[in-house]
């Protein structure tokens, strides 16, 4: 009798594991579908409150296999749990850490190419006849204009800056018919830049076919 009773005092602890385990994987399941009804759409409520009434149907008519019809969680059934079968809460990713950024440092040969090449650019985007046309809308027959007489809104965009530079930079250009003539006073404001007053005539020479 005693060793009987010794054998079954041995069970008590088998007992407890057997219903610890048990217990675990009862919270496993119920969070499981915690975070099934939170963060699921509401096709799964549906699915859910259609398999609630087909089970209380089958219940009542003493029901013990499945029908066909009856909707599934899963398409395909798990005869075992695995490792996709419990909840996997979220986790931590590690801190982004960018790589730092090299920024390649230029030799003198190569940022004096890069400017060459700037400029040509430029010089294309800008020719002096272009330029000779933009005077010509400002001078428009006349035989000169002062810088004060040009539309205020001609170079108030970061845009039109290179028209006023290329025109003070192609005054006396061979392919130009007009000159620049420095004139006194005070600076003249055009809005993003200030220019010491200036004057633009227009040029008569051999190279012109104005009379």
């Amino acid at each position: 009798m005693r060793f009987i009773i010794d054998k079954l005092e041995t069970l008590d602890p088998l007992l407890a594991e057997i219903d610890r385990r048990h217990a675990q994987y009862l919270r496993t399941s119920l969070k499981q579908i915690k975070y099934q009804l939170v963060s699921a759409d509401g096709s799964f409520q549906d699915k859910l409150a259609a398999i609630a009434k087909h089970l209380s149907a089958m219940q009542q008519e003493k029901e013990r296999w499945l029908p066909d019809e009856m909707p599934a969680f899963q398409v395909m059934p798990v005869s075992l749990p695995d490792a996709n079968s419990f909840y996997t809460p979220p986790r931590r990713r590690a801190p982004f850490a960018p790589q730092p950024v090299a920024v390649p440092v230029l030799d003198a040969a190569r940022m004096r190419a890069l400017q060459e090449r700037t400029l040509r650019e430029m010089s294309h985007a800008i020719t002096p006849a272009k330029i000779q046309h933009f005077v010509d809308g400002f001078l428009n027959g006349k035989p000169s204009v002062h810088i004060r007489d040009i539309p205020a809104d001609t170079f108030a965009r970061p845009q039109d800056l290179p028209w006023l530079i290329y025109t003070i930079a192609y005054a006396n250009h061979p392919e130009t018919r007009y000159t620049l003539n420095p004139e006194p006073g005070e600076p003249v404001d055009l809005g993003l830049v200030q220019v010491a007053p200036f004057r633009l005539t227009r040029r008569f020479d051999s190279m012109s076919n104005e009379k």
